[in-house]
């Protein structure tokens, strides 16, 4: 059993187990019978401390109460309360061994390392003595009377302490090490010579006499003004010896070398692009902390990122920067601290020192009195595959020493106390439809091209070239290694057969640079190192999640891969196989895409797939009803981000009847093209015939030859009357006899438009009112934007722009609120038209300019062509306005 006063008071079994100590009063008696050290003290003493002026009305039974907590606390602790509680005629006594109270410890090594004439067991013995401080002596009862004096030489002691080793360190070499803690008691103690004299002196060793000069003068004042004194001999000595300083012959502020030197960390990689933000996160949080972990996918770059933030730090560290490769390391925890040993030059034969202290003298005491006075940087690169070796010796380093800092390189955090994870992601990459000018400002882009020039392959200039880099960029994931590998084959096969044979990565992005360990020198290799890392029940999931290379959801997990997914996810996320993302409806999961295509190789099975199609072909069933009635935000909005998996499906199996079921949201949402191809692949189904006359004149400008509505139903026949109208044929198809209130409005909209073209405003408005009423009160709104576009064209040709432009922006809001972006950027050219036909320029600019960059990257050719000459109109420009780009006619 322990006992504790520095800091809060404490009691520990003998396990190292904090044992509670309940109540105010019996932590007061504990902390009163540890300051008598032994000595008795009487029941009226305990009831004085305990009660003050408002004793209860019996004392001497209220102090045998209190007696009996603390008796029963000491039982929990594992001892014979009785007889390390006993009472004398003189009063209680508690009776603790020096090695049982910390303080007396304290004590005692502080003693020892000021008479050791061996600068590291000084060095091991305050250590020893440092680490058991937690805080303020006595915690809340550090100002009770009894508490005073005890509490304030203690806290002398430290200060001495402290001081003991500023002062071992100066005299070793080490005054920059020295100089943190200096400054900061120098704050706390501003009339404390002894501090300020140190202070000088590791100013002076470190070349900034001009600073030991203002500390000097500063503290003279602060004596003359405050107390009335002069400066006592140790600040004068230490000023006099700050005169006599000769720079030329200033000792080095290089550490006494000790043990054998290490060896310089590798240079970190140049030039850095991409990371410099990163960077300067690792370097703030290694000022900061004392344990920092880089985690992110084998291939990311963590190593660079660490050596580029050591680098750039080194001047903090006086000590030096240590680079320690644990990748070749197998063992455990033994291997893992005779590896960081043999890189600082500890041997297993060495001997150190004599000093007096119970911790075998083996290979971490040697290693960590090694560092005791030192402020270094060590660097533990690749530590996944024994993070809880490496993180018992993190939690060791920072427990035993004072001033060394840990940067640790790991596809998972340690966990181990007090570490700070910083998580690294692959380089941003351009996503699909970014015009090719901003996507050239992207990291990952920016690094291709600076290794494919670094190859030396000679690439040819134009706007090809630089969309096939981007490409292969985004392919790629922006994963750093992947990215280097590619450039090396570009050199060798050119830049369009490398990206044409992506689909077989494992087999192109192989033979890196020799100086990489045998794992990092292919993609394929960098992926089975941590896929032998992962569980097998991790393995199964990330063989199911590799079905789809779509974001998931937790539920949609859950349904496919299982109901216990979460812990999987935990694991994966931490081991960085699996990729977390917030988005505003909650977190999304996905694999890198090499992650996916490893994981499907390894563990692909049919049985995947057909869990996948049946789970997403049921969700977005329940969801395609709601998108001609209430919800139907909701329902466009969760059948977009279906979108990755429902391709995936169709892609597995093009004659699934899923397609028909999502015809009418791929043209609310403008994805024509591919609700083309994907009815075409249906063959001769009647209902996708007809829905394929409509989409074929949209898409391909091949009007049907008849208009039979066949036994399709009334949705294709009423998108053909639509179709046929938009393209102003003469000869128009007749809708069936409607069967519900949706198909009501639906035919009020048609028969609306065949007004307003046979020059009935005033009927079209009518008809188009009453659709609109039914399309609101059905909640589609979507029926209501296309009414309110007849509206518009109706008020226009009665003169009445004041009621066509509210219609437009009445319609603008839904389509922006659905995310209908056809049905935006349209709307968008309308106004801009009708703002440059008021006179109002700017804002004409504003409407045009948004409607070009989302037709462009929605790859909108008409509207983009309508959008860009009115703004060439209202500009009087004759090219595209930059960063506007249409990079294929499309859906």
């Amino acid at each position: 059993m322990r006992f504790g006063v520095l800091g809060p008071v404490a009691v520990w079994d003998e396990t190292g187990r904090e044992v509670p100590v309940p109540g105010t009063k019996v932590r007061k008696l504990l902390a009163l019978l540890l300051v008598a050290d032994g000595s008795p003290v009487s029941a009226d003493r305990v009831a004085d401390a305990l009660w003050g002026d408002a004793p209860p009305p019996q004392p001497a039974k209220a102090v045998k109460s209190k007696v009996s907590q603390l008796r029963r606390v000491l039982r929990d602790a594992g001892c014979d309360a009785s007889a390390v509680l006993p009472w004398s005629p003189g009063g209680y006594r508690l009776l603790a061994a020096e090695g049982d109270l910390d303080s007396l410890v304290f004590r005692a090594s502080v003693e020892r390392a000021r008479r050791s004439p061996d600068t590291n067991d000084a060095f091991i013995e305050l250590a020893v003595a440092l680490r058991a401080w937690r805080g303020t002596p006595f915690g809340e009862f550090r100002h009770e009377p009894f508490a005073l004096a005890p509490a304030a030489d203690l806290e002398e002691t430290r200060l001495e302490a402290l001081e003991l080793r500023a002062a071992r360190r100066i005299a070793t070499g080490s005054a920059a090490a020295a100089l943190s803690d200096l400054t900061r008691l120098a704050g706390e103690h501003p009339l404390r010579e002894s501090l300020h004299a140190l202070l000088m002196r590791a100013y002076g060793l470190t070349d900034r006499q001009a600073d030991a000069h203002c500390v000097y003068t500063a503290v003279r004042e602060r004596l003359a003004d405050d107390l009335g004194v002069d400066p006592g001999p140790a600040l004068k000595e230490a000023h006099a010896w700050l005169l006599r300083l000769d720079e030329a012959e200033a000792p080095t502020v290089a550490h006494r070398p000790v043990h054998a030197p290490a060896p310089s960390p590798p240079a970190p990689p140049e030039p850095f692009i991409g990371r410099e933000d990163d960077s300067a996160r690792v370097a703030k949080l290694l000022s900061q902390y004392r344990s920092v972990t880089v985690t992110g996918p084998g291939g990311v770059g963590k190593t660079s990122l660490a050596l580029r933030a050591a680098a750039d730090r080194e001047h903090d560290f006086p000590d030096g920067v240590h680079f320690i490769d644990l990748g070749g390391v197998r063992g455990g925890y033994d291997e893992v601290v005779r590896a960081m040993a043999e890189a600082l030059g500890v041997r297993d034969d060495q001997a150190s020192g004599t000093a007096t202290t119970a911790e075998p003298v083996g290979l971490w005491f040697r290693f960590s009195s090694l560092l005791l006075a030192r402020r270094s940087l060590l660097v533990l690169d690749n530590a996944e595959h024994l993070a809880g070796e490496v993180a018992k010796a993190v939690s060791a380093l920072v427990r035993d020493t004072s001033e060394v800092r840990v940067l640790v390189t790991s596809r998972e955090p340690l966990h181990s106390p007090g570490e700070r994870t910083v998580v690294l992601d692959c380089l941003a990459a351009p996503p699909p439809g970014t015009p090719v000018e901003d996507a050239c400002r992207y990291p990952a882009v920016q690094l291709l091209f600076d290794r494919i020039e670094a190859s030396g392959a000679d690439l040819a200039d134009g706007r090809e070239t630089m969309e096939a880099v981007v490409a292969l960029a985004h392919r790629l994931d922006g994963l750093p290694l992947a990215l280097e590998l590619a450039a090396a084959r570009v050199r060798s096969m050119g830049l369009s057969a490398t990206l044409d044979r992506l689909d077989d990565r494992f087999r192109l992005l192989r033979g890196g640079s020799r100086h990489r360990p045998e794992r990092h020198r292919t993609l394929e290799a960098v992926i089975a190192w941590s896929w032998g890392l992962t569980a097998p029940s991790d393995r199964e999931a990330l063989a199911r999640m590799a079905v789809s290379p779509a974001p998931w959801r937790l539920d949609d997990l859950e349904a496919v891969v299982g109901p216990d997914v979460l812990d999987s996810l935990d694991r994966l996320v931490d081991q960085s196989m699996v990729v977390m993302e917030e988005t505003e409806a909650g977190p999304e999961y996905r694999l890198l895409e090499s992650v996916r295509a490893f994981a499907e190789a390894r563990g692909g099975d049919p049985e995947h797939a057909r869990r996948h199609a049946e789970h997403f072909s049921r969700v977005a069933g329940d969801h395609v009803t709601g998108i001609r009635a209430g919800g139907q935000e909701s329902a466009l909005r969760v059948l977009t981000r279906l979108g990755g998996h429902l391709r995936r499906i169709l892609d597995g199996d093009p004659s699934n009847p899923l397609a028909l079921r999502l015809v009418w949201y791929w043209i609310l949402t403008g994805r024509l093209t591919e609700a083309r191809e994907r009815l075409t692949a249906l063959g001769e189904d009647p209902e996708a015939a007809a829905w394929l006359a409509s989409l074929r004149w949209r898409v391909d400008d091949e009007e049907p030859a008849g208009f039979a509505t066949g036994p399709a139903g009334f949705l294709p026949a009423f998108y053909l009357a639509l179709t046929a109208r938009s393209r102003g044929a003469g000869a128009r198809p007749v809708l069936p006899e409607p069967s519900d209130e949706w198909e009501t409005a639906a035919e009020s909209l048609v028969l609306a438009l065949d007004a307003l073209s046979g020059d009935d405003p005033a009927g079209a408005e009518g008809l188009a009112r009453a659709g609109g009423e039914l399309f609101a009160s059905l909640g589609d709104e979507w029926g209501e934007l296309q009414v309110l576009d007849v509206r518009s064209r109706a008020a226009e040709e009665r003169g009445d722009d004041g009621e066509a432009e509210a219609s437009d922006r009445r319609a603008l809001d839904i389509a922006d609120r659905l995310g209908l972006h056809s049905d935006l950027s349209r709307l968008l050219t309308r106004l801009g038209r009708r703002a440059m036909a008021k006179g109002d320029v700017e804002e004409a600019g504003d409407l045009l300019r948004r409607a070009l960059r989302i037709s462009g990257e929605q790859c909108d050719t008409a509207v983009y062509a309508e959008a860009h000459e009115a703004l060439r109109e209202c500009t009087g420009s004759a090219g595209p306005p930059p960063g506007c780009t249409v990079l294929a006619p499309g859906s």
